[in-house]
């Protein structure tokens, strides 16, 4: 399947699905094991690109119905734990879905005996848990950093994970025109910054501003 072909082939996927419930026969399966790798194969190619990505959260969540599906019909597959593990790595700007996502990784890890990474895992859920906690509870200032950079506590809350991909939207169509690589993050953050607060109420700190010292290209 080539890779122009993601899109076209996840829809027609889509119908094939529609109405699907679990315990799934096996054609079934096998149908929702390839809009599985549809759905993470998409994602990355839209990170790569710089495109559409404010696709990907919605992705992931069409991935965890559909994958769920598998695991009630349990249906083993060594794809299945592969795809999540790349479709994982593309959520960005969504905490909780991101751990809802580690969360069902570690459901499956555990359900096919996968022991390799499991620990890790659920320091990293346990990670983002009590950050979710602290911006639930207003303490922006509690928040730990993750990675070497540092980032807009915002970044954390609820309200955040419900406005940024609509704002991305906007900010990606408003940059249609403006050419990528060197010097486009500076372009897409200031305009992320000016639409969230324009559009959305939501004060936002690039990583530029978090990081003055640092020289982004």
């Amino acid at each position: 399947m080539e890779m122009c072909d993601y899109k076209e082939q996840l829809e027609r996927l889509r119908t094939s699905l529609h109405g699907a419930s679990a315990p799934c026969d096996e054609v079934l399966c096998d149908n929702i094991e390839e809009a599985i790798c549809c759905c993470a194969l998409l994602a990355e190619e839209h990170l790569r690109e710089q495109e559409r990505e404010w696709e990907i959260a919605s992705l992931a969540e069409e991935f965890l119905r559909y994958a769920t599906f598998l695991v009630e019909s349990d249906y083993r597959s060594e794809s299945l734990l592969h795809a999540a593990e790349r479709m994982n790595d593309t959520i960005f700007c969504h905490p909780r879905l991101k751990v809802r996502f580690m969360r069902f990784i570690h459901d499956v890890m555990e359900r096919y005996g996968a022991l390799e990474g499991r620990e890790a895992l659920l320091r990293e859920i346990e990670f983002f848990e009590e950050n979710i906690r602290r911006a639930d509870r207003g303490a922006l200032d509690e928040i730990v950093g993750h990675g070497h950079l540092k980032h807009d506590p915002i970044e954390w809350t609820l309200r955040w994970e419900q406005v940024i991909d609509q704002a991305d939207e906007i900010v990606y169509k408003n940059l249609a025109d403006f050419p990528r690589g060197m010097g486009f993050c500076h372009a897409f953050w200031a305009e992320r910054r000016r639409v969230l607060l324009s559009k959305f109420n939501v004060e936002w700190r690039s990583p530029s501003r978090m990081n003055p010292h640092v020289i982004f290209d």
